[in-house]
């Protein structure tokens, strides 16, 4: 799956989880809320690899307990262009080889033999060609007109790179270049990749004017047919995730007007359509007077949910105490908890 997100202004992009001037992941002091725990308290005994922005400031924040100790190993080389548009959030590490890859976990195959990144060289005035390199060899190489996303990748899966090439439009390339429109013109946000559907949110005016994303698509990715799925007319909501069964994860709240992140007042899961007045589905999270901010999309990873908020990792699990922080440490979540 992948994880984006859009503002109906002039910013063309902006990526949930972009770390700002940070190079490491940083220590929070959060306050207390009011629905959920966030006192740091024990989680699934793992090792969850974290980075910031720069290079070096890859590391392990050791669960239970949150402590973060840097890698020195993830000081290495970025390819490419210059991340004008935020698209790096972070680096990934990769279990299979022992080692970090130079992007975000979104432009690595779910299996680890390969990643994409943005190059450099312009064709068309304005469309860089993008890179596929073989994570076992370090083969670089074009990948057959990825310049049709436009320098604005969004995940790579084994039918192809997925990618958003201008507002509210998603497009796949696969393997020999053939590419696909998924959707254009559907005036939202597209937000989660699934093998069977995606994710999107819709614009609605039905609140005294306001633009305010208050509906939640499912798309085919199939037939493209489109259907409502979740429907909360107060606020903003946005899908961020799934969880291990494939259940979208929708954050509710409101959009931070300068960087575009979300400001959740509370997480739910969704197995089932909601569509009436009233959100329906498993409410997670709630604190309407202490929201989170979500600085990227969470990962299903050693039978739990992990989030990055402004206020460090988050874990939800059904068996050991429902959500709460499992550490002050926040950074880009870089890979799954092993």
């Amino acid at each position: 799956m992948t994880f984006r997100r859009r503002l109906r202004s002039a910013v063309p992009l902006l990526l949930l989880g972009v770390l700002g001037c940070s190079n490491v992941p940083t220590q929070s002091t959060a306050s207390p809320g009011e629905t959920g725990s966030r006192g740091s308290v024990p989680a699934p005994m793992c090792r969850m690899p974290v980075s910031g922005i720069l290079p070096g400031s890859g590391g392990f924040v050791q669960m239970p307990g949150g402590i973060f100790t840097p890698d020195p190993t993830s000081n290495i080389p970025i390819p490419g262009q210059v991340d004008q548009a935020g698209l790096r959030r972070g680096y990934t590490y990769d279990p299979v080889h022992s080692r970090w890859l130079p992007v975000p976990r979104d432009w690595v195959m779910p299996d680890f033999s390969s990643y994409v990144y943005v190059g450099t060289e312009l064709v068309n005035g304005n469309q860089p060609l993008l890179h596929w390199v073989d994570a076992t060899t370090g083969n670089d190489a074009l990948w057959t007109h990825g310049e049709d996303v436009y320098g604005h990748p969004t995940a790579l899966r084994p039918e192809g790179v997925y990618g958003a090439p201008g507002p509210e439009i998603l497009v796949l390339v696969d393997p020999t270049g053939l590419r696909t429109t998924m959707d254009q013109g559907r005036n939202g946000l597209f937000e989660v990749i699934t093998p069977s559907a995606y994710y999107a949110s819709k614009w609605s005016t039905n609140n005294g004017g306001q633009y305010i994303l208050t509906d939640v698509y499912s798309v085919d990715a199939k037939t493209g047919a489109a259907t409502v799925w979740f429907h909360d007319p107060a606020r903003t909501v946005l899908p961020i995730g799934v969880d291990s069964d494939g259940h979208p994860i929708i954050a509710a709240g409101a959009q931070n007007a300068r960087t575009g992140q979300m400001v959740a007042t509370e997480i739910w899961i969704t197995s089932t359509k909601s569509t009436g007045a009233r959100p329906q589905g498993r409410l997670i999270y709630s604190s309407p007077s202490n929201p989170l901010t979500l600085q990227g999309p969470p990962i299903d990873s050693a039978g739990a949910l992990w989030f990055e908020t402004d206020e460090g990792l988050y874990v939800f699990t059904d068996r050991s105490g429902g959500f709460r922080r499992a550490s002050s440490f926040a950074g880009y979540i870089s890979g799954g908890c092993t």
